[in-house]
């Protein structure tokens, strides 16, 4: 009471009293505020009832669940340059995105005295077969014998793409459905590698049509590489020849594809294998003899007698080495594409500093592109050569090659996927590739890793019980395959659990819906 005593004589009596009032409504209102503050609103209650999951059977979800993981795309033909040697780059030749050919110098380093040292190598070379053409009493003579031995081989070269083409069409071709296609279809049982064999079929189509097309422009100044060509080309096709011989071997015997049906194709296939093995040999004697005639021909130009002819021979080889030294020093101050393709990446610029094994240029064929992966060991084993993938849910590939073993370093396996020309895909994107998954012949379960909640206890699935809440269902795990998981405890194929388990809690309420 003083204490009021000596406001009122300090303040007033009404200053006082309404400073009271004003306090006492000022803590009344809070009470208020936050009595509905802490009410909970029907919306937030409503919301959690209400809170929307989607469920499915066990086993559904165990087959309609695909195998996911992350790709590369990369040009099938593709060179990443280096620079061979070290120094300021005097000129770049090409912009990013250009075309080249192969052969072409993407950039030139610093080289007046590697250019002079070659100027010096060339004239001593051609001075030495100056000194060595003493004598050319022979040269008319072996210049008329390799023209005859380029005109003879360039009638080896058509005959045997005649008969070449020939066996492909008559006897090889009997093995497909439609073997100038672009599947082939393989007739018989090839244990998995109908699509190996497809592929291969289509290359040899691609490989005569080209030889059949070199046959009007070969020339007897081109012959010889042609030849050496055309020798790989057999040699592929009897291999082809070869190993359909041991698929037909491995056929059983039935009423539609009898024993002597079966021992007359082998023996057929093993024919045209030893045709082919003949047509590479005159392919090769071709070569030699136009080695040959043309070693003559040098000798020739360059002949004398007694010491003469080795002392000028052993100059000339001399000069040939100083001249390839020179050439090889020259070479490595030029940065050159070994393929014809599109600029993908350039990393030099003229003026700068290069040092040796830098890295200056990516050349790729950006029309041919692949998928590259890896996998484990387990994941692997799911994928077969010939499988069905799906890129970034658009684009479908074929599994083209698995690698034998386990790398080393990433601990995983390589796999390849081929795409067709029309993919869209672009060279160095990163895609997503769906595996489908083989079809489960254990009855193992398993289950997108998505419909598990990882606890401190155990990994747990969710149920939904009459009442619309959650129940949680302890589980083990097995082995982890891509984005899917086996379990081996916990769950039956049966039981219906939530597709996605990521944010619910034990007695949530929730509104289910059926997948």
């Amino acid at each position: 009471m003083n204490v009021l005593q000596r406001l009122y004589g300090w303040y007033g009596k009404k200053t006082v009293l309404t400073s009271f009032g004003i306090i006492i409504a000022l803590v009344i209102a809070g009470f208020i505020f936050n009595s509905f503050s802490n009410k909970p609103k029907a919306d937030e209650q409503s919301v959690e009832k209400q809170t929307p999951v989607t469920v499915s059977r066990v086993d559904a979800l165990g087959s309609q669940s695909l195998f996911r993981v992350i790709g590369a795309v990369r040009s099938v033909s593709e060179a990443r340059l280096q620079a061979e040697s070290g120094g300021r780059i005097t000129s770049v030749s090409v912009s990013l995105g250009d075309t080249v050919g192969a052969g072409s110098v993407i950039a030139s380093l610093e080289n007046s005295a590697q250019r002079a040292a070659l100027l010096q190598a060339e004239g001593a070379y051609d001075a030495a077969l100056a000194g060595a053409a003493s004598s050319v009493s022979s040269s008319d003579s072996a210049k008329t014998d390799l023209e005859a031995t380029l005109v003879s081989a360039v009638n080896t070269y058509k005959s045997s793409f005649i008969s070449t083409d020939s066996i492909v069409r008559n006897t090889i071709d009997d093995m497909f459905t439609d073997p100038t296609g672009t599947i082939p279809g393989f007739k018989y049982d090839a244990s998995g590698q109908a699509p190996v064999l497809n592929a291969e079929r289509a290359a040899i189509g691609g490989i005569l049509s080209r030889w059949s097309s070199d046959t009007s422009s070969v020339q007897t100044d081109n012959v010889g590489n042609k030849l050496s060509v055309a020798q790989d080309d057999v040699e592929r096709i009897a291999l082809f020849a070869q190993k359909l011989a041991e698929i037909v071997a491995d056929q059983d015997a039935s009423a539609s594809f009898t024993q002597a049906q079966k021992d007359a194709l082998e023996a057929e296939l093993l024919g045209v294998r030893s045709t082919l093995n003949g047509t590479t040999q005159a392919l090769d004697g071709s070569v030699t003899a136009i080695v040959n005639a043309e070693d003559a021909l040098k000798r020739a130009l360059i002949a004398g007698t007694g010491s003469t002819v080795s002392l000028s021979n052993a100059q000339v080889k001399s000069a040939l080495g100083s001249l390839r030294g020179a050439q090889s020093a020259y070479e490595k101050t030029l940065v050159r594409t070994p393929i014809a393709g599109v600029v993908n990446a350039l990393y030099v610029t003229t003026g700068e500093y290069i040092t040796p094994g830098a890295p200056a240029a990516v050349i790729a064929n950006n029309n041919a592109l692949e998928v590259t992966t890896a996998l484990s060991g387990d994941d692997a084993d799911l994928v077969a050569v010939g499988d069905t993938v799906l890129l970034d849910n658009t684009v479908e590939g074929i599994v083209t090659a698995i690698a034998p073993a386990i790398d080393p370093i990433s601990g995983k396996k390589e796999v390849r996927i081929g795409v067709s020309d029309e993919s869209m895909l672009t060279n160095g994107d990163t895609v997503n590739i769906e595996f489908k998954r083989v079809e489960n012949t254990q009855n193992v379960i398993t289950v997108p890793l998505s419909a598990l909640k990882i606890t401190a206890l155990s990994p747990v699935a969710f149920s939904v019980s009459p009442e619309n809440t959650l129940v949680a269902h302890t589980v083990v795990l097995g082995k982890i395959m891509g984005d899917v998981v086996e379990v081996t405890e916990g769950l039956t194929n049966d039981m219906v659990i939530v597709v996605d388990a990521r944010g619910l809690r034990e007695g949530q309420s929730v509104e289910v819906t059926q997948e």
